[in-house]
């Protein structure tokens, strides 16, 4: 029998699932859907899930269960669907031969639920808007009923501008390979056609906009487009990733243009592993660009690790302990089998679960930490105050709530990192298309996204890379440093 269902909930007969004569404690859990003061007006919740996903999850939080307590009896249901306030939406009964254990099994398993199972909530209210919320209770968008929104009810909200295709590393998760089919130059976009694209899509809700690469600093002159974007008054949250080569020399220029958060990627703080691994001898540039950008005073800095298996697992504390001491908060990301990523297997990537498990063993207890749910990381804090993320896009994508998509540095703009095909949004611009027009081919666009390629590609059996080297010679915009991370 599964963990999920769409049927009304019954307690008695997850007790008698757990029932035994060797079991003399028993303790039970219902959660319900309800409307207190803080929750604004709910008359409803709909629980979604990708479900395959969620029942593996599910089997294994059990199996964590077994090991602890080998003689409980456990039994947990949980329904999906639209569910009226005051019905059960999870059930938990646990038996055991002595009733601690019952309770202290009902209690793991309740938490371990809240940690782990994706069962993403959408809170209908009465005043006709949805709010969106993420597995650990965190508000994540509200949407008007104006709203333009995908057939997930995801937001048009932000999206992340490659600037050019080229890079000045090659890391391995990336760009492990020596050669390259390269954009066009005549087909990338001016700083004028990109700073229309924000207009546009900023007319229909986008107020994040993240510029990346490649490597976005290669790109001449970027503080003018910097500008250009940050006099757009709708757009919020002006920031850039980069992986920081030359960001020293250029980091007061691009604060002073309007550019509000910078993300520098450090995977290792060895300069030996990088050479390895990204073919650079540069580690300490990158050192001195993010000692650079909290001088420059951005308003938030943070510092981007990949962590693969045998090359930087060993490295979390140090990380952590690095972004401590310059301000910035590390975010470590699973190792994603996307774009140029041709040598990627499974038994590289360290999951979300593993490394608060490290981490944990080094700083002692770590709890989760409120925030914006439509972020991809989700955030921790230490005993001392220390935050970090994690973004957990192998083990536990965060599909339904992805509010970004992505144009590439020659106006192709893909739904998805994973989508196999984009929209070229170059050629109306230079056909001299009106910005009515865009936005409506914008609009029509999103209001179709189906998209949810990191869920679909965990259901995958015998997963591997995404791509042969021979298909992304063909296709260049099957790249991860030509779509943008």
């Amino acid at each position: 029998m599964g963990y999920l269902t769409r049927d009304p909930l019954s307690l008695d007969q997850l007790v008698a699932q757990v029932a035994s004569p060797q079991c003399g404690g028993t303790c039970v859990f219902l959660g319900t859907v309800r409307n207190g003061p803080e929750e604004h007006g709910v008359h409803a919740i709909e629980y979604s899930a990708y479900e395959q996903m969620v029942e593996a999850e599910f089997g294994r939080l059990l199996a964590d269960a077994a090991t602890r307590w080998p003689e409980a009896r456990i039994a947990v249901r949980h329904r999906l669907g639209t569910i009226p306030v005051g019905e059960a939406s999870i059930a938990v009964a646990t038996a055991a031969p002595h009733r601690a254990q019952a309770f202290d099994a009902c209690r793991f398993v309740i938490e371990e639920v809240k940690r782990r199972i994706p069962v993403w909530k959408k809170e209908l209210r009465v005043d006709g808007s949805e709010v969106w919320v993420d597995p650990s209770g965190r508000p994540t968008f509200r949407l008007m009923p104006d709203a333009v929104r995908d057939t997930l009810a995801r937001p048009l909200a932000s999206v992340r501008l490659s600037v050019t295709d080229r890079c000045n590393l090659r890391c391995r998760y990336c760009m492990p390979e020596d050669e390259y089919v390269w954009l066009p130059r005549a087909s990338i976009l001016t700083f004028e056609e990109i700073e229309r694209l924000v207009r546009v899509f900023a007319g229909l809700g986008v107020h994040k906009v993240r510029l990346t690469g490649g490597e976005p600093l290669l790109r001449h002159d970027l503080p003018t487009l910097v500008g250009l974007i940050a006099r757009n008054p709708q757009i919020d949250d002006l920031a850039m990733t980069t992986n920081g080569l030359l960001l020293a020399p250029q980091a007061t220029a691009l604060a002073a243009a309007g550019l509000g958060r910078v993300t520098v990627s450090l995977d290792t703080l060895r300069p030996e592993r990088m050479l390895a691994f990204a073919k650079s001898a540069r580690h300490a540039d990158v050192l001195a660009g993010i000692a650079a950008a909290r001088e420059a005073g951005f308003a938030q800095l943070k510092i981007n690790a990949v962590v693969i298996r045998g090359f930087n697992d060993d490295e979390l504390g140090d990380l952590l302990e690095v972004g401590r001491a310059r301000g910035a908060e590390v975010r470590f990301i699973e190792y994603m089998d996307v774009g140029g990523a041709t040598r990627w297997s499974r038994d590289q990537v360290v999951s979300q679960r593993e490394m608060l498990e490290t981490l944990g063993r080094r700083y002692g207890a770590i709890e989760p930490v409120a925030g914006d749910g439509g972020a991809p990381a989700e955030r921790f804090r230490l005993s001392d105050g220390t935050t970090f993320g994690i973004i957990a896009s192998v083990t536990a994508p965060f599909c339904r709530t992805c509010d970004r998509s992505r144009i590439t540095a020659d106006g192709t703009w893909f739904l998805c990192l994973y989508a196999a095909r984009g929209l070229d949004l170059r050629e109306p611009l230079r056909r001299d298309a009106s910005d009515a027009e865009l936005a409506a081919l914008v609009r029509e666009t999103w209001q179709r996204r189906t998209e949810r390629g990191a869920e679909e590609r965990l259901g995958v059996a015998q997963r591997g890379a995404l791509y042969r080297i021979d298909s992304l010679r063909a296709d260049p915009h099957r790249e991860m440093h030509t779509r943008g991370g």
